[in-house]
Formats: structure tokens, C-alpha cells, sequence
């Protein structure tokens, strides 16, 4: 989305509105509108590094352990 359009549309799906957000809003730490795990990854993302795999480890809802490594050994 190029920085400063902001569409006004919300979509309802069966997991909640989607709704257009600031990069800030979503990567907040006390923002608990959106999933815990795209905190974790999406900086990476939105830095260009569309190269790993990663893996989240869960322990019920609990989000105990994140890791990336390169997709090149994945199939390795």
C-alpha cells in the first residue's frame, strides 16, 4: 500500500474485520488486535528478507519459541 493512501473499507470474515492498519499500529506490543506471531516476522518482511522460513513453536495458545533459517536449506 503506498504510504499515505488509506482505504476506509472494512472487510468482516469469519476470523474478525480486515481493516487497512499502520505498520506502528500493528507492530505495537500491547496491541492485542492482531495475531501474536506477525510481530515477529513482519519486520523481517518489510526489511526484504523473503528468504526464510519461519517456524513458530505453540504450546496451546502460548507462543513459546520463534526461528528462521534461509530457505535455501530447507531441503537440504
Amino acid at each position: 500500500m503506498p504510504t499515505g493512501c488509506h482505504p476506509q473499507i472494512l472487510v468482516p470474515t469469519r476470523e474478525g474485520i480486515l481493516d487497512w492498519k499502520e505498520v506502528d499500529w500493528v507492530l505495537d506490543k500491547k496491541n492485542k488486535g492482531v495475531v501474536q506471531n506477525i510481530k515477529q516476522f513482519l519486520p523481517a518482511v518489510l526489511d526484504g528478507h523473503f528468504d526464510l522460513e519461519h517456524t513458530f513453536y505453540y504450546k496451546g495458545d502460548a507462543l513459546l519459541d520463534y526461528t528462521t533459517r534461509p530457505l535455501h536449506t530447507i531441503n537440504s
